[in-house]
């Protein structure tokens, strides 16, 4: 929904402040992928809401490309 994209940007947003870089499409991989659960992990956030960020399609379709090769 666009409520959970919107949280996404916003949660994608800290994370890239966090990190002191600005990732793109390209960046994200399986090592991308740990770091970004981790650091919700670290926030304390459920499982439920990591799963909910970490479904959004750009993070789901660069996990497939990854995977594909």
């Amino acid at each position: 929904t666009i409520k959970n994209y919107k949280g996404f940007v916003v949660q994608f947003d800290e994370y890239c402040k966090a990190r002191r870089k600005q990732f793109d499409f390209a960046d994200i991989d399986l090592k991308f992928y740990d770091d970004f659960v981790a650091w919700f992990t670290a926030k304390n956030y459920s499982v439920n809401t990591i799963g909910r960020h970490v479904k959004e399609p750009e993070v789901q379709q660069a996990l497939i490309e990854v995977q594909a090769t």
